[in-house]
């Protein structure tokens, strides 16, 4: 008996919600992760190719494995006492390796330990994290296909998101799918399994796979937009954003693919040590040991289940479409429709997109966040906004009277990447007892609160307007400040 069957259970039920989590990230519309589900699998296979290898190694247990799963058990149950799934999950990378070496010994760990690797490709990045690598990779994506069009004579400008090619109606929208970070992750994998498990394992050829995935994935990318163009200035935009579009991904991947294998075949130092070659530790084999460490295993397991099954979080209550449609002189214009893939991001549907105005007066967006115990529905304004392709000029807290009282709220003053005009931002966090413009006071506020599942309902509202011709900011940040004013005592009243 290896103990690693008696081992692994109790590990899996402490981790079930954040394998979950895994899964459900695995399968969000539009997300990065969409290879998330081959990895288990080529896991699966490449442990079972090396069971010749593992076969010649003695099964030891080896409580230096505690080493390992000690601090992930800790990480694990800050993640579930703060019901943050992210932080769970990232613990599996020093888990799994754990009870691997508590199971089986150091000599099977280390054979084991290019195919556990591969774990790093399978756990999400939380998506405040995502979102700004996603941001920054568009960004430089964006800069360099329009600098290679326009060196080619396509004539190509640029309006946030939007790429205009001379000559032609319409643009061509770079969505953050587009910008890379899908194909630099899938690369990334790609790259590990050629440099670990296809060829032969040299120092010169891993280290110049691995270094050379992600500026291949980004330089392809750049290509792809700047050919986007090209079909867009020779046969439309329509054209370039249909079947051009997907035939120009597909061709994409086949020269990553293909830049990939060449490199590959480049020679690479020397030979890389076999790890059959090392001693496996000192085992521990005997029974009482085995039911020891599985107990002990086990008695830290349940709790962790039992804490991170326990979420009182209910679906927050439709309180975004009650908002009323006028706010003393502000009256609805228009409501906006949220795409699905953003309320599976933001892990409610309870949230409002609204444009209200005063008579003849400029449109000022309204963003409304609803969340009951589940206060990780709401995020900084700025990763949104950076989203929408604004870049922020200064972002701090001033006051804001509400019904004669001074409230702390935050000021972002933005601009959209490419375009002159200013955009506002006035935004507040809001439960009965909290109105502040930090994160960091709405984090404080409810992570303590977290700990004994006794976090309460809150929003979080975003009133933003452009600055208009011939106004300056001061009058624009007056026009949010206002709307939002009168918009705080009715939302507090709307909480429970």
């Amino acid at each position: 008996m290896t103990g690693l069957p008696w081992m692994l259970f109790p590990l899996v039920a402490a981790y079930a919600t954040a394998v979950w989590w895994c899964v459900e990230s695995w399968f969000q519309p539009d997300g990065y992760w969409a290879h998330g589900p081959l990895v288990p699998l080529l896991v699966a296979i490449l442990w079972w190719a090396r069971r010749g290898q593992l076969a010649g190694l003695p099964a030891a247990l080896d409580p230096r494995g505690w080493w390992l799963l000690g601090p992930a058990l800790l990480l694990h149950l800050c993640g579930a006492a703060l019901t943050i799934d992210s932080l769970s999950a990232a613990s599996m990378l020093l888990a799994v390796p754990g009870i691997v070496w508590l199971a089986q010994g150091v000599a099977r760990l280390r054979v084991l330990a290019p195919v556990l690797g591969l774990l790093v490709f399978a756990v999400p990045l939380p998506m405040f994290v995502s979102g700004r690598v996603a941001f920054e990779l568009k960004e430089l994506a964006i800069g360099l296909g329009t600098g290679l069009a326009n060196a080619l004579g396509l004539g190509v400008t640029r309006d946030g998101a939007l790429l205009l090619v001379d000559g032609q109606p319409g643009s061509l929208l770079v969505a953050a799918p587009c910008g890379g970070l899908r194909s630099l992750i899938s690369m990334l994998l790609i790259a590990y399994c050629v440099a670990l498990f296809l060829g032969p394992r040299t120092t010169g050829r891993t280290v110049l796979l691995l270094c050379a995935a992600a500026p291949v994935a980004l330089l392809v990318n750049v290509v792809r937009i700047a050919a986007t163009c090209g079909v867009a200035s020779r046969w439309g935009v329509e054209v370039a954003a249909g079947d051009a579009h997907d035939l120009l991904n597909v061709g994409a991947w086949v020269l990553d693919l293909g830049v990939m294998m060449v490199l590959s075949e480049l020679p690479g130092g020397r030979l890389e040590t076999s790890a059959t070659a090392v001693a496996s530790s000192p085992a521990v084999r005997d029974r009482t040991g085995l039911l020891f460490h599985g107990g002990l295993l086990a008695v830290l397991a349940m709790p962790l289940l039992l804490l991170s099954l326990h979420r009182p979080f209910a679906e927050s209550q439709p309180r975004a479409g009650g908002l009323p449609d006028a706010f003393g002189p502000f009256v609805l214009r228009e409501e906006r429709e949220i795409d699905p893939s953003f309320q599976s991001l933001l892990g409610t549907k309870d949230a409002a997109w609204r444009v209200y105005g005063e008579k003849d007066g400029p449109p000022v967006f309204v963003v409304a966040v609803f969340h009951e115990s589940n206060w990780k529905s709401v995020h900084p304004p700025h990763i949104c906004l950076e989203g929408g392709d604004m870049e922020i000029g200064s972002d701090r807290q001033v006051e804001l009277l509400v019904d004669g009282s001074p409230s702390r709220v935050g000021l972002i003053v933005a601009h959209p990447r490419g375009g002159a005009r200013e955009y506002v931002s006035v935004h507040a966090f809001v439960s009965r007892e909290l109105t502040t413009g930090s994160y960091l006071d709405f984090f404080l506020h409810h992570a303590p609160r977290a700990l004994f599942r006794h976090s309460n309902a809150g929003a979080l509202l975003r009133v933003e307007t452009y600055v208009e011709p011939g106004e300056d900011v001061k009058a624009a940040r007056q026009r949010c400040g206002e709307l939002l004013g009168r918009m705080l005592p009715v939302v507090k009243g709307m909480l429970p």
